[in-house]
């Protein structure tokens, strides 16, 4: 039996594989979309027709958009309003 050290290329090699995988995640998350801060701020808003309820619900309606959609925003105050992306 042997106690040999592993090979200090495979160690870099792995760093630098989760080096590209963190790279890459954090460009995925600047390409999420998101809905200006004076639209999320009600409590009783609606997405093409479906009622938000959090964060999470304004992002899962916003991500099966392509960019340059538009989506319709109900809210209390403004009613309904087109806004492309």
């Amino acid at each position: 039996m042997s106690n040999k050290l592993p090979d200090r290329r495979i160690i870099i090699l792995v760093d630098l594989l989760f080096l590209v995988y963190v790279c890459l995640a954090f460009y995925h998350l600047a390409q999420k979309p998101f809905v200006p801060r004076e639209y999320a701020s009600f409590s009783t808003l609606q997405i093409d027709g479906a009622q938000v309820k959090s964060d999470d619900d304004i992002e899962f309606l916003i991500s099966r958009k392509s960019v340059g959609d538009s989506i319709k925003i109900v809210t209390p105050t403004s009613g309904q309003q087109d806004i492309s992306s």
